[in-house]
């Protein structure tokens, strides 16, 4: 999957989708797209043709990651109804998996009758991450785990920043979600996951308990404090722990 690029396609559907908003209110739309690509219009350019230039070149030419930011900031537009919203994340979706690339634009959840107000763009996975990560996040907040809730969403965040993945942040934040769900489960209070696993084996039989201890233990050495040079994971190691740790927290809650 592309993850770290914008193909010409993403930017042509960007611009397509921007060269709606431009036909009802050309100046808005360079307002949109030079705020969210950091640049500064040329007041010389006043015309319609001139300014849709400005904007398509923008739009061709710049950083890689701010097309992702554009796309988030066109979904926030508060001129849009619920409905072109909706209809705007499924077509922005669907791109994504037709065109392989690794992402995929989503909403936080109603609160309080508030819908749809805070897109983000986020990491596709694998299938197996996907379901993990996602099962593990409505179980969490089904049974009102807030604090394993949040700790796993921000694995996801960090997993998900542009135009660099915070890899070890996403490390720490996963464990610390399943190990915040272990003790709550085996009763335990300021334990931490190694030692949680060691004295309950009724809920980490063998092998799952070897296996989870041997996962923290790497954990450890390549999570938040990174002690020596080489140690940083790999991205495909880190999508793996995230994935191991939502699965695991999921198992825990059944």
């Amino acid at each position: 999957m592309v993850r770290e690029g914008a193909p010409d396609a993403l930017r042509s559907f960007v611009l397509r989708h921007v060269s709606h908003r431009a036909r009802v209110d050309i100046h808005n739309a360079r307002d949109l797209v030079s705020r969210t690509l950091k640049y500064i219009p040329n007041p010389a350019n006043q015309s319609v043709d001139e300014i849709w230039k400005e904007i398509e070149q923008a739009i061709k030419g710049c950083d890689w990651f701010l097309i992702y930011d554009l796309i988030e900031e066109m979904f926030r537009d508060v001129q849009w109804s619920d409905r072109d919203q909706d209809a705007f994340l499924r077509e922005v979706n669907e791109f994504f998996y037709e065109q392989n690339l690794g992402w995929k634009l989503r909403t936080t959840v109603p609160i309080e009758g508030i819908s749809l107000v805070a897109p983000e763009i986020v990491i596709r996975g694998s299938e197996a991450f996907e379901i993990a990560v996602t099962g593990a996040v409505d179980t969490l907040e089904s049974s009102g785990r807030n604090s394993a809730k949040k700790e796993l969403t921000e694995a996801l965040q960090d997993l998900s920043r542009r135009p660099e993945p915070d890899l070890t942040g996403a490390v720490h934040h996963a464990m610390a979600a399943l190990e915040c769900i272990a003790a709550d489960v085996c009763s335990e209070t300021g334990e931490t996951l190694g030692q949680v696993i060691k004295s309950h084996p009724d809920r980490f039989p063998a092998p799952l308990g070897d296996a989870l201890s041997k996962l923290y233990g790497f954990a450890s050495q390549r999570g938040r404090h990174v002690t020596s040079e080489g140690k940083i994971p790999l991205q495909k190691e880190v999508e793996l722990i995230v994935t191991i740790a939502a699965a695991v927290t999921t198992y825990l809650l059944q």
